[in-house]
């Protein structure tokens, strides 16, 4: 994302404030669109002052924790319960997906057991809040936080959520069973509605009802950023792979870029063969559904349609992931051939 970005433009104190302040937004439940437009500032302001040299505490005075209450002041309590919506959000995209993943595949008689959704959605409920109200508070007044490390409790949230659903389903004899059917109707609303009232926001404030993060890293600017962050993060990489190899006599620095060319080539079968795996994985699902006496013709359709849908959407995830990280690959690979250097010594020219 740009903020890491941003953080990786800025050195000493002045990443430290640039760092505090983004996280205190996040603990803060600050809206994105405000996030995004309070650290854009905060980071230039920082980048300028690390320019010419100006002391950070002519910024953010001596206390960081202060400067960030100020930064985001006109932040109400309303503002912050804000958050609420954005999570029943994500809890409706999972209940939307699962029943209807369900529906189509007929799977429950049109019913639903809905006590381990509820158990799991309140486990995580209570998580977050654990996590934002006291370990976030305690971890931030000592420093001891990272966006990261939030990220990680993000994590932890969505383990909790799905830890609590199967100790529901496994111990707790007791059913709630509705028809699946108005979950799906209903949970399709509330998306539906959230992404209308949305759009008006963004419209009203921004003139887009476009993403804004997404707007943001089109920018050139950003573009820039975050591809000389890949190359430098790739360099490093093969930087100390070359040194481990080259210690224990297994390549040499003429040799190296042949053998990463290698590797790219093998890479590149993989990545074909990841195309693959996801086509049989469909088809292969598909045929399991046919030998089924009891699945219908139009049903067998509608579930073609959802898993192919949602398959695309992991496979187009991953592809790009691994696309971009290879085109980066190639590309400095080339640069080093046209040079004329080894690779050992372009990694290194790079890097200073």
């Amino acid at each position: 994302m740009e903020f890491e970005l941003m953080k990786e433009q800025l050195n000493g104190e002045y990443r430290k404030v640039f760092e505090a302040a983004w996280i205190y937004g996040i603990m803060k439940n600050v809206s994105n669109e405000m996030l995004i437009d309070r650290l854009t500032e905060l980071y230039d302001i920082l980048l300028t002052a690390q320019t010419e040299g100006r002391d950070v505490r002519r910024i953010a005075g001596s206390s960081t924790e202060r400067f960030c209450k100020d930064l985001y002041g006109d932040y109400t309590p309303f503002d912050r319960l804000k958050f609420i919506p954005r999570m029943i959000y994500t809890y409706a995209w999972c209940i939307f997906v699962i029943e209807l993943l369900t529906f189509t595949a007929d799977t429950g008689n049109g019913r639903t057991n809905i006590l381990p959704c509820l158990f799991g959605i309140g486990i995580g409920v209570i998580f977050e809040l654990v996590c934002r109200l006291v370990i976030a508070k305690v971890m931030f007044k000592s420093k001891k936080i990272s966006p990261a490390a939030w990220n990680n409790m993000a994590l932890l949230i969505f383990v909790a959520i799905l830890m609590g659903m199967l100790f529901s389903q496994h111990y707790i004899s007791a059913e709630l069973n509705v028809p699946t059917l108005p979950l799906i109707i209903g949970s399709g609303m509330y998306i539906a509605i959230f992404f209308v009232a949305r759009s008006i926001y963004r419209y009203k404030n921004f003139g887009t009802i476009r993403n804004v993060h997404k707007q943001m890293l089109k920018d050139n600017y950003y573009k820039e950023l975050s591809s000389t962050q890949l190359e430098t993060a790739v360099l490093k990489g093969w930087g100390k792979r070359y040194e481990k190899m080259s210690a224990k006599g297994k390549i040499t620095a003429e040799g190296f870029v042949e053998r990463l060319q290698k590797d790219e080539r093998i890479n590149d079968i993989a990545d074909r063969g990841f195309d693959i795996f996801v086509a049989v994985l469909y088809i292969f699902t598909i045929i399991e559904r046919m030998t089924d006496p009891e699945q219908g013709a139009f049903d067998l359709v509608c579930y073609a349609l959802v898993m192919g849908f949602f398959l695309f959407l992991t496979w187009r995830f991953f592809a790009d992931v691994f696309r971009k990280g290879s085109g980066v690959r190639k590309k400095l690979i080339q640069e080093c051939l046209q040079t004329g250097v080894t690779m050992p010594e372009y990694i290194n020219s790079r890097l200073q």
